[in-house]
């Protein structure tokens, strides 16, 4: 459930950085574009669609939870 509410807001500061950010570079803009994706692929998993649990199979696992977690922690971060 946690992880549901994550992927929400993780899709909402995505749109959001989208439609208030006027100046955006094309990093910053593919890079919001990956944050949505992500986002949509882990409320998915967590919906249990058989498609993104078949080929994102590591997310149906504890340690592939984490590491996606952190993929996308040192992606934010480095992103500034």
């Amino acid at each position: 459930m946690l992880f549901l509410a994550s992927s929400v807001l993780l899709i909402s500061v995505a749109a959001l950085r989208f439609t208030v950010v006027n100046m955006q570079s094309v990093h910053e803009a593919i890079i919001n574009f990956y944050f949505m994706f992500f986002g949509v692929v882990l409320a998915l998993q967590q919906l249990n669609i058989k498609w993104i649990k078949r080929n994102f199979r590591f997310l149906n696992y504890y340690w592939g939870k984490s590491a996606f977690s952190m993929f996308i922690a040192f992606a934010s971060l480095s992103n500034g």
